[in-house]
């Protein structure tokens, strides 16, 4: 059996969404790519924002995808 010594990578933190969304905000309609290696459940998160447009593509083996979201609401609200 092959061992491997080494320490554990830190633990990802939270992802801010809520900045994510004020940011879309700030360009109506554009694209932006939200992130590159995301579990594809973390788009319905963002989705849960009212005026938050998003889509996925890529799903690799691993199970992320690319993220992908334009503002497109009307409102001041970035709360789900």
């Amino acid at each position: 059996m092959d061992i491997r010594w080494e320490d554990p990578a830190p633990r990802g933190g939270r992802t801010d969404w809520k900045g994510i969304v004020e940011v879309l905000r700030s360009r109506p309609g554009v694209w932006a790519l939200i992130s590159e290696n995301l579990p594809a459940h973390a788009a319905t998160t963002l989705r849960r924002y009212p005026g938050v447009k998003v889509t996925t593509r890529d799903i690799t083996p691993q199970g992320t995808v690319k993220i992908y979201a334009r503002w497109e609401g009307t409102d001041a609200s970035t709360s789900p």
